[in-house]
């Protein structure tokens, strides 16, 4: 699918917008990533070059045309849906400063400040202080859609369609298994697991950044090009109970050649599942 013309995409608000209800609102990135990519990284098959692609990307509000009853109605269920959300949006938290403008998390949700176009500054750790240049070097990778490698800027807050099912073709109805992590695809563990590691494996880095998120990763493409991580950080470091999770079952897939992987047990839209035995504690992994 083609985003349509950038008259459409920006009406004149400081930020990037949601998705509109029950969707957040997507807004595409074209300009700010094209004027920030060089030409020569788009003459070739770098990261950069495909990073340069991001522009091009479906928004969820297209994906809506056909999806607004399946998935739509119990999108924002769904923890993907508000990685990042205003504040007073839910799931509530509190206390938030008066200043703030957004929230990142829920347990242990972090307060943000929108510091400008696809920029915010995050809440000092334990302080009252605001952090410029932290939000887009640890978090906004995980937490944002259509990250610029690199500025660190965003499309959109949250994560829509395009994060984990890529850049789904316009012909993906008739042409079954086209898109990532539908139904009608064969999903291959590493497939799989490449998607949702890029994200929930948490405590690797970027080769070619050194950030705590891969660069310029596009669903369906190989995690391991660029993210290095040490699979057996769950035993040397005290993590979540669902980070060592998804170490326990990349080692699986990776190393033991298991053909089961996350979407086997988990949901990528709807309500989560709930968890038996919630041993989770704060991560020593994001801490900044």
């Amino acid at each position: 699918m083609r985003i349509p013309g950038l008259a459409a995409l920006f009406d004149g608000e400081k930020s990037p917008r949601r998705f509109s209800q029950p969707l957040a609102k997507g807004v595409a990135f074209a300009a700010l990533v094209l004027a920030s990519l060089s030409a020569a990284a788009a003459e070739q098959g770098s990261a950069d070059a495909r990073a340069q692609a991001i522009a091009d990307y479906p928004t969820g509000d297209s994906c809506l045309f056909c999806h607004r009853n399946d998935i739509g109605t119990s999108w924002l269920d769904n923890s993907h849906a508000w990685t990042v959300r205003p504040v007073g949006e839910p799931p509530a938290v509190s206390p938030v400063p008066a200043d703030a403008t957004h929230v990142i998390g829920k347990e242990h949700f972090r307060p943000l400040k929108q510091s400008g176009y696809g920029k915010f500054a995050l809440r000092a750790f334990a302080g009252t202080t605001w952090q410029e240049n932290v939000f887009e070097k640890q978090c906004v990778g995980c937490h944002t859609t259509a990250v610029n490698p690199q500025t660190g800027e965003y499309s959109s807050i949250g994560l829509d369609c395009y994060a984990c099912h890529g850049n789904v073709p316009e012909d993906h109805a008739t042409r079954k298994g086209t898109a990532l992590l539908s139904r009608t695809r064969p999903n291959a563990a590493k497939e799989v697991i490449s998607i949702c590691g890029s994200c929930h494996l948490r405590g690797g880095e970027s080769k070619t950044s050194g950030r705590p998120y891969p660069y310029a990763f596009i669903a369906g493409d190989d995690l391991f090009t660029d993210f290095q991580v040490d699979l057996q950080r769950d035993s040397k470091v005290r993590i979540d109970s669902s980070d060592s999770h998804v170490y326990l079952k990349t080692r699986a897939v990776l190393e033991g050649g298991s053909e089961k992987s996350c979407v086997d047990c988990h949901r990528v839209h709807g309500p989560p599942e709930v968890r038996k035995n919630d041993g989770r504690h704060f991560s020593e992994v994001c801490h900044y």
